[in-house]
């Protein structure tokens, strides 16, 4: 339906839609099922998928009515424009790798129930004197004696795995 403020629709745009549970379903056992005889998202020959939203009480329901179109269909060049125009590389959607450090500590905390520093701060001075050296030396020495063996790991994986099946075994009980 139109957009109460501007009457503008999402006909015949380009949209980044999020799939929820229902959407993918369809998806699926049509993509599953063998019963498309083209390439649905082809510029030549492809398929329109077509969005019903229903409302049934406090929620949408994707569910009745959403599909892809039975006719195949060719884009026009300007559609084909306009669609790689506004093609991003879907990675920048994707939020910023925590790195290990801060996936450890939300593991940690996760496992002990605590919390975890959702900011860390970070060293930014970049003037190296001779006691920075010595430091940063150090550093190494000891993060090269403290690495830890693809076994170790291992152990380590097990114990956390038996850690979450205990926490969640209490919680139930």
């Amino acid at each position: 339906p139109p957009n109460d403020e501007t009457g503008e629709t999402h006909e015949g745009k380009v949209r980044f839609v999020a799939l929820g549970y229902q959407l993918f379903n369809i998806i699926k056992e049509v993509f599953e099922s063998g019963e498309l005889d083209e390439v649905p998202f082809a510029y030549q020959n492809g398929c329109n998928f077509i969005i019903k939203k229903i409302h049934q009480g406090d929620y949408d329901n994707y569910a009745i009515g959403s599909k892809f179109a039975r006719k195949t269909s060719d884009l026009t060049p300007d559609e084909i424009a306009e669609v790689e125009d506004q093609m991003v590389d879907l990675e920048t959607l994707l939020p910023p790798h925590p790195g290990i450090d801060k996936v450890e500590s939300m593991l940690e905390a996760a496992l002990s129930g605590g919390s975890y520093d959702t900011d860390p701060i970070v060293s930014t001075n970049t003037t190296v004197n001779e006691s920075t050296e010595d430091n940063i030396t150090d550093t190494v020495s000891v993060s090269s004696s403290t690495v830890s063996t693809d076994d170790q790991h291992e152990d380590e994986a097990d114990q956390i795995l038996a850690n979450i099946r205990n926490r969640r075994k209490n919680k139930n009980n």
